[in-house]
């Protein structure tokens, strides 16, 4: 069975910790890429996951790699996926319109008093 070198291999893990790190904390991208193409490259790192699934039993070192590969591809989709600059949900900025409920004819007293009612002590029947 071949093997990577001990320096491959931990490159490789801190190569793929950063990456998910980055996907996940680092900073969106300035716009969120479209869904098409965020579903293909993760559609591609599943693909190539599997495909390093089924090397394992050939070749450790090309599963490794091809593994490594996939992910590296499934934290790009990810990160992709997160874009839109806004520094996260919720914002409400000058053109935003608002949560699509909070316009004009919602009875908030109505919906604090209903909610009052359920929550009150039930016995059970």
């Amino acid at each position: 069975m071949s093997r990577l070198p001990l320096e491959v291999e931990v490159s490789l893990a801190g190569l793929l910790f950063g990456s998910l790190w980055f996907a996940f904390l680092g900073p969106p991208p300035r716009r969120r890429a479209s869904s098409t193409a965020v579903a293909v490259v993760g559609g591609l790192g599943v693909a190539i996951c599997l495909g390093g699934l089924v090397l394992a039993h050939l070749s450790p070192a090309m599963a490794g790699l091809s593994l490594a590969l996939g992910v590296e591809a499934l934290c790009i989709a990810g990160w992709l996926g997160r874009g839109g600059g806004g520094g996260g949900g919720g914002g409400g900025g000058e053109d935003d319109p608002g949560p699509p409920h909070s316009g004009p004819g919602l009875d908030w007293d109505a919906f604090d008093r209903a909610r009052r009612e359920w929550e009150r002590p039930r016995t059970p029947v």
